[in-house]
């Protein structure tokens, strides 16, 4: 069985892509509760579900950009 810096640093990785800040893991393997690993999980679901909505009204707003910027360029084309 993995010990519990392992299991934080896998979880940290797996959902979210990074490994966990050296703050994170003291507050975790501080934390001696039964539900501590539960918690994190939650947690780090949680970030992962914002950082979604984060990116995607980023990327709508990229969108609507090339967009204009786009029929901005078609109305500058002369016309044949």
């Amino acid at each position: 069985m993995a010990g519990r810096e392992v299991l934080l640093r896998r979880a940290y990785c797996d959902l979210i892509g990074l490994p966990p800040a050296p703050d994170e893991v003291r507050e975790f393997l501080a934390d001696s509760d039964p539900l501590a690993y539960e918690r994190l999980v939650d947690r780090l679901l949680e970030r992962r579900r914002v950082a979604r909505e984060i990116d995607r009204v980023i990327l709508g707003r990229l969108v609507r950009r090339i967009v204009a910027a786009a029929r901005e360029h078609e109305k500058k084309k002369p016309k044949p």
